[in-house]
């Protein structure tokens, strides 16, 4: 019962948790070209 509460919560944020990502790896990816850029 609970596993199943859980993973329907999981699921809920997994939207969520993608966008953030990959967000997330925009900016390194930005950011390490920018560094490759300047050195």
């Amino acid at each position: 019962m609970f596993f199943k509460k859980f993973v329907k919560s999981v699921l809920k944020v997994l939207p969520e948790i993608m966008v953030l990502l990959s967000s997330m790896s925009y900016i390194i990816i930005r950011l390490v070209a920018d560094i490759n850029k300047v050195s």
